[in-house]
């Protein structure tokens, strides 16, 4: 960045950044001295860990050219992670997705722009969504509870700061952005579970039966006292499959069902089953009508 670039930045924001980097650089340069096991894995980037540290520390550099001047007294990291109880120790795990996000954290702290803004939630749900994809069994309480321990650390640590307050309150703003971020993202999951449940059980059950499932977690049986049922079978069935194949059959059956599906839908029939050849469905159960044998 350009020096009369560099004079523009808020200073606050500035000062927040550069106590934050200094923090981040000596854990990323930890990083790179644990197991070589650990550092030399290739990464979903498709290079090594150490790579990846590599240019994390490189870019960390571009933006604070100054970083070097001064180190940070402790590895900030290392305490936090030691708070969080965790079941491996900071020596034996790298914090790789962790790392690509906080480094998003100190550029949109030091920026405050809308394209840095941007890059840090992006990051974020990309994390996120690999940690749910690969069953690391993340959940935004599990999230949350490790955050609120960092939260705790970073605000200490802005207390080198000539601004202490000021820096908090930019900390602060930031965190509720991400908490916000991470609850729109962990919602979204439960949604479209909800979503494909629904699906499921109005594929199995009648949608009145399936919505009372729902509401009270059980089905009141009741009486029909007037409905017409259809229970349709394919002729010469048995002789039909000794001539085809299992797949050959399957595909004729599935021919088949899929237009007795689509009739039973566009005339208000409730599918009840097949069973093997048969097919069953009745209309007049939920809403009755003098047409029901028609239909």
């Amino acid at each position: 960045m350009k020096e009369s670039e560099s004079k523009s930045l808020d200073p606050i924001r500035q000062s927040a950044a550069l106590i934050l980097a200094r923090y981040f650089l000596l854990h990323l340069r930890e990083e790179l001295k644990k197991d070589s096991s650990l550092v030399e894995h290739i990464t979903m980037e498709g290079i090594s860990f150490r790579e990846l540290t590599e240019s994390m520390i490189a870019e960390l550099l571009e933006h604070f050219p100054d970083l070097e001047s001064e180190e940070a007294e402790f590895n900030l990291f290392k305490r936090w992670w030691k708070r969080t109880d965790p079941p491996v120790k900071y020596r034996k795990s790298t914090f790789k997705m962790y790392n690509q996000v906080f480094l998003h954290r100190i550029l949109d702290l030091k920026y405050g722009d809308s394209m840095h803004r941007s890059a840090l939630f992006k990051r974020l749900a990309s994390v996120l969504r690999k940690s749910v994809e690969y069953g690391r069994g993340m959940t935004y309480q599990s999230l949350m509870a490790g955050e609120t321990i960092m939260l705790d650390e970073l605000r200490k640590a802005l207390s080198e700061s000539e601004n202490p307050a000021e820096c908090r309150d930019l900390l602060m703003r930031q965190n509720q952005d991400l908490a916000y971020e991470s609850f729109r993202f962990f919602d979204g999951i439960l949604k479209a579970s909800l979503k494909r449940s629904d699906d499921l059980l109005n594929t199995i059950l009648p949608a009145p039966v399936a919505e009372e499932l729902k509401l009270s977690g059980k089905v009141i049986p009741g009486l029909v006292p007037d409905c017409c049922v259809l229970f349709a079978d394919m002729v010469d069935f048995t002789g039909i499959a000794e001539e085809m194949s299992p797949r050959e059959l399957l595909d004729e059956l599935d021919y088949c069902f899929s237009h007795f599906d689509r009739i039973s839908s566009l005339q208000k029939m409730e599918k009840i089953k097949t069973i093997g050849d048969s097919y069953m469905c009745a209309a007049g159960l939920f809403e009755p009508s003098p047409s029901d044998p028609l239909r």
